[in-house]
């Protein structure tokens, strides 16, 4: 269905005057700030200027190129959808360096897909430009985890490299761009943003129009990859699997698989049966298994005969800790496990009440725990062993007492903002695991109040909230202000 809100939701999710795309299984949000997550399919397509400003800096700073965004001035209804009929929307406008140049994208969902087709055309009714010409997406994907396939996904940072899909994914939930007609280009500008466009020969009066697919899946690259087949009318053949821990299944690990080592086209995931399906017309080719607290499998080449595989992971090891004060107290902390062997990499957890449990892949770690700079730093070595449980106690002392001083943190981001993607809940802990008495929000044009996740979590003695914002100017710079309050009755007055 198509429906334009016209009363408050709960939450960031929309605003009112913002228009929606949306079947049983996702919702495209038109003209809001939101993004997706594991709580909801929710894609959005951003049009403020704040995130065009972010995104037009980090852009130029990569690409060394000028980068221009399209404003939409006029959005319209094609159709509501329903009874076979796909819901469709089309924004028409320009860009404003170039207003001769005519922008018109068409979104357009139907009653059962998980993907929403996105079409842009241009026209330029000026000069005709003959320059170097790029058109595509800036995707902003609130998640670190990036993929582009039969690339380094460890070397990606600040490089351009051809593709023809790109994705990110949580836990439970992933989205890609799928170009529909021939390669593209990616460039990936940060941790968390990307960028992926078709060059153009010449811009002039004849229309050009760049067709993809937003798709949404499971959490993995596979969900995609077999829209985006089925889309194509492409048929591929593969591999059954099963991953099993002393002949008990696994369930959750991730399974890649690669044409070449450390250049994986795709991941899937076993169910809660353990099993897996991999589905691609490369063969031979090679599979990881790799799951949380265990260390990964070798690589496995896959020969064409081969249809059933069934791979055995180690069990995993677990540590309990508990950490004391000078005065034999339990204390929050903030600890980091290093692994000897330097290709896994370190894992920082937070404990609120100074004692937990964690599952790590066998081996020697060196741990740290620290509380603060007011704090001293403990570094000990455990010994983990599969399917075995390490104890350790680790003591750190107050070296710095704070009489009438506060330590105090005035610049924090959480999931309101639209470059994190920490949880509130998560954000809370992590600051008392840090022994910081104060934090300020400041996320960026949204107040976030944390008094609700402080008492829920029963730490309303151990660290207090302010509330603040992070406004961005229309130029350049941000500005950080607090204290302030949220005012209800101010909804919709962002783009006044």
């Amino acid at each position: 269905t198509t429906t334009r809100i016209r009363n408050k939701l709960k939450g960031n999710l929309a605003q009112i005057g913002d228009f929606v795309l949306s079947n049983s299984k996702i919702t495209l949000l038109i003209g809001g700030n939101s993004r997706f997550d594991e709580r909801g399919n929710l894609l959005a397509v951003y049009n403020n200027f704040t995130l065009e400003n972010i995104l037009k800096r980090y852009s130029m700073f990569i690409r060394k190129k000028e980068v221009f965004f399209a404003e939409y001035n006029k959005i319209k209804i094609i159709t509501r959808g329903g009874s076979g009929i796909p819901s469709s929307i089309m924004t028409t406008g320009n860009i404003k360096e170039h207003e001769n140049i005519i922008v018109t994208t068409t979104y357009s969902l139907n009653e059962s897909d998980t993907f929403v087709k996105v079409d842009t055309t241009l026209i330029n009714k000026g000069q005709k430009i003959t320059e170097e010409f790029s058109i595509g997406d800036i995707a902003f994907w609130n998640s670190e985890d990036i993929f582009i396939p039969d690339s380094n996904s460890g070397d990606l940072l600040f490089k351009t490299v051809p593709c023809t899909w790109s994705a990110a994914f949580l836990d439970n939930i992933s989205c890609g761009i799928f170009p529909t007609i021939g390669r593209a280009e990616c460039t990936v500008g940060t941790n968390w943003t990307e960028s992926i466009y078709r060059r153009i020969d010449n811009l002039g009066e004849t229309p050009i129009t760049f067709q993809r697919n937003l798709i949404v899946g499971n959490g993995d690259t596979a969900s995609l990859q077999k829209v985006d087949d089925f889309y194509r009318g492409v048929k591929k053949k593969g591999i059954y699997g099963k991953i099993i821990e002393d002949k008990s299944p696994i369930e959750n690990a991730k399974v890649f698989f690669y044409q070449a080592k450390d250049r994986p086209l795709g991941f899937t995931k076993s169910d809660e049966n353990g099993n897996f399906f991999v589905e691609t017309d490369q063969k031979p080719f090679q599979i990881r298994a790799f799951d949380k607290g265990r260390n990964p499998t070798n690589f496995i080449t896959i020969p064409p005969e081969l249809t059933k595989l069934e791979i055995t992971m180690e069990k995993r090891g677990k540590a309990l800790f508990q950490i004391f004060d000078n005065t034999d107290k339990l204390i929050p902390a903030k600890l980091i496990f290093e692994h000897q062997n330097k290709t896994i990499a370190d894992l920082t957890i937070y404990s609120d009440d100074g004692k937990g449990e964690i599952f790590l892949p066998a081996g020697k770690y060196t741990v740290t725990v620290t509380h603060g700079l007011e704090y001293s730093v403990d570094s000990s070595e455990i010994l983990i062993e599969s399917g075995n449980v390490t104890q350790f106690t680790s003591k750190i002392s107050k070296l710095i007492h704070n009489h009438g001083y506060f330590s105090c943190d005035v610049n924090q981001h959480s999931e309101n903002s639209i470059d994190s993607i920490i949880k509130l809940k998560d954000r809370i802990i992590s600051n008392v695991a840090e022994g910081l008495d104060i934090f300020v929000s400041s996320d960026h044009d949204k107040i976030a109040d944390y008094k609700v996740d402080i008492e829920e979590l029963k730490l309303t003695d151990s660290i207090k909230s302010i509330k603040g914002i992070e406004i961005a100017s229309e130029s350049f710079g941000n500005f950080t202000i607090f204290p302030v309050e949220i005012n209800e009755n101010n909804f919709a007055i962002e783009n006044q």
